[in-house]
């Protein structure tokens, strides 16, 4: 669990040491952004059930319904095996009894129809098994407080609270500027100079500190071209 403000680089330094980690999209690894109902999150974790990394980024709503908790608790769980259950009339009963080569080859063949869109002639997605063993792992990046992270959930993991001075983060900044200059297409001069036009800009005032996302903004305004482009900076960190 990686908390801490917005703009501190949490999803930044996530993503760029998976990359560093050689992972791949899709196959050993999914990010998933934004609001999920509970069904949604119960269907992430089967889809990334077989040593998968899944990262949830900026899903808080995860956090706040106590059905979410509780799935959240049998995922998290130290106790192996990980067996996560959902009883409705979205799911089937798999004979748990099976060999295990069955059980894995009839999960498999739900998810793969999953992936191909659903039957293909009515669309319909398959039941999700009401039992399945989760073998992932799990990375919360949240903006939410340490303490507004359910208990349960922060005891089976370990939690990362990032707060950064603003000397810290014109640091970190400094420090990630040529990857930040990679993913934005210029030079990584060019995204040294945006980013000491920022920093004079907030010395004197003119614009609150900047963090982690406004420089990728200010670099994109650069890039646009439009004549004066530094007095559009203020838009990139409004003070």
């Amino acid at each position: 669990v990686v908390t801490g403000a917005g703009g501190t680089g949490k999803s930044f330094t996530v993503k760029e040491r998976i990359k560093a980690s050689g992972l791949a999209k899709g196959r050993e690894y999914n990010i998933q952004k934004g609001a999920t109902s509970v069904f949604g999150l119960y269907m992430s974790f089967f889809m990334n059930r077989n040593n998968k990394l899944l990262v949830f980024d900026d899903c808080d709503d995860v956090f706040k319904d106590i059905t979410s908790q509780n799935l959240l608790k049998a995922a998290l769980d130290s106790d192996e095996p990980r067996e996560l259950s959902w009883s409705s009339r979205n799911t089937i009963p798999i004979d748990q009894g099976l060999d295990a080569s069955v059980i894995s080859g009839i999960e498999q063949g739900i998810e793969d129809q999953i992936l191909a869109g659903g039957d293909p002639e009515t669309g319909r997605l398959p039941k999700l098994p009401s039992t399945f063993r989760f073998k992932g792992r799990v990375i919360f990046i949240s903006n939410m407080t340490q303490d507004k992270i359910p208990q349960p959930v922060v005891s089976r993991s370990l939690l990362i609270d990032i707060a950064l001075t603003d000397n810290e983060m014109l640091e970190r900044m400094k420090s990630v500027t040529g990857v930040i200059a990679k993913d934005t297409g210029v030079s990584e001069m060019e995204a040294s100079s945006v980013l000491n036009r920022l920093i004079t800009l907030a010395d004197e005032g003119k614009i609150s500190k900047p963090t982690m996302r406004t420089l990728p903004a200010a670099i994109n305004i650069m890039k646009s071209g439009m004549p004066r482009w530094e007095n559009l900076l203020k838009y990139a960190a409004v003070n």
